[in-house]
């Protein structure tokens, strides 16, 4: 690490996987990253070392020019690290309203020697993106990284999108999409969460999705997710953009039915009223994306190229792919169940996870881990043969 002088206080130089990176003192040193000098999180590296892998796997094979757009940049670290830790990235236009992030971005640009494979602007996020709009400017990837929600991006983003581009999207305004504020999240995204659930991050990653779905119809697109995670203050995801296949996305839209009693839950194309298990009334989030979260293909693409892309946790790394291998092949209408919220409804202490999916699959259900929870797993199960198949683990 090493400081460098400047007018606006010190700035460092730091290394993250392989890519050397310039950001203020302030993001290394506070309680909170500083927006005014150049926004940088220390803390989002994870989130940066799964990126970078899944725009390696998404580059490969892909048919188009490789080019990242990248209109809400801060210190660059995305892009740099995407252009310099992959062999797959050629071109990257870095873009940042705050022109001390663009030129902390050129700087280290520089020290990675990617000057010649960056371009860099300081415009409003959609009015960059709006120059890229056209055909043969569109992007095969777009990074929407924003303070808060992306939902005001969507409809730019999709647009500076080429067939079959990645769009990815990071949401913090976790306080809405978790039911604090409804009216504020039916605004946003057009979606009402539920509160006080232990799987409250899917349903806030599902309604994110069914709000880039609706956007994504409106411009005659569809989109297919294919890799969702969630970690700390952000829920991320990233989906795939296909031009003049909107038609059979309403079909992935509906709602997740919520019952306090038994702790049932499910996704569906309506809104239920009573649980189907015990009868009693229930809470509905939604609409929102009930559609598959992962795409097999590419989550295997991803566990491929991990081992060759610079990243700063590589064992929880390998765990967290491993995790969204395994769930991308269980992924029917059921919502994630998690240990501690099952021992506490049956009264038993927690079993092994292992054999709790033993159990499941004993009783004819799919069941996997989760990578959206330490502790949680994933069934089609009602949440009567749930429960009975744990009580069932905790006698093993």
């Amino acid at each position: 690490m090493q400081d460098h002088g400047g007018a606006d206080g010190a700035i460092r130089e730091i290394t993250e996987g392989h890519t050397r990176l310039l950001v203020p003192s302030g993001a290394l040193d506070g309680e909170a990253p500083p927006r005014d000098t150049a926004f940088f999180n220390p803390r989002s590296v994870a989130n940066r070392d799964v990126s970078t892998v899944a725009y390696a796997a998404h580059l490969d094979g892909f048919d188009g020019p490789p080019t990242m757009l990248e209109p809400l940049a801060g210190v660059g670290a995305r892009g740099l690290r995407a252009a310099n830790e992959t062999s797959a990235i050629r071109h990257i236009h870095i873009n940042d309203v705050n022109p001390k992030a663009v030129s902390l971005a050129r700087g280290a640009a520089l020290l990675n020697r990617l000057d010649a494979e960056a371009s860099f602007s300081n415009l409003e996020a959609c009015r960059f993106l709006s120059n890229y709009a056209t055909r043969g400017r569109r992007g095969a990837i777009v990074d929407i990284d924003p303070f808060g929600s992306p939902a005001p991006f969507f409809d730019c983003a999709v647009r500076s999108l080429m067939h079959g581009g990645l769009l990815s999207c990071t949401a913090t305004d976790l306080q809405v999409l978790n039911g604090l504020f409804d009216e504020a999240c039916q605004n946003r995204y057009g979606g009402m969460p539920t509160r006080g659930t232990t799987y409250g991050n899917e349903t806030a990653i599902r309604i994110v999705l069914g709000c880039l779905r609706a956007v994504a119809a409106r411009l005659g697109v569809s989109i297919s997710p294919i890799f969702v995670s969630s970690d700390m203050h952000y829920y991320r995801m990233y989906a795939r953009i296909k031009v003049g296949h909107a038609g059979a996305a309403h079909e992935e839209v509906g709602y997740a039915t919520h019952c306090d009693a038994c702790g049932g839950r499910w996704l569906g194309p309506r809104a239920e009223q009573e649980c189907s298990t015990c009868g009693s009334e229930t809470r509905r989030a939604g609409p929102l994306w009930r559609g598959p979260l992962f795409d097999g293909e590419f989550v295997n693409r991803m566990v491929q190229k991990a081992p060759h892309v610079g990243h700063a946790r590589d064992g929880a790394l390998h765990a967290h792919l491993e995790r969204a291998r395994e769930e991308s092949a269980v992924q029917g209408t059921g919502l994630f169940y998690t240990l501690d919220e099952m021992a506490s409804r049956t009264g038993v202490s927690p079993p092994r996870m292992a054999h709790v999916l033993e159990s499941l699959r004993e009783a004819g259900y799919p069941a996997s881990r989760t990578s959206l929870a330490p502790t949680g797993f994933r069934t089609d199960a009602p949440s009567d043969a749930a429960r009975d198949a744990f009580r069932q683990a905790a006698v093993r």
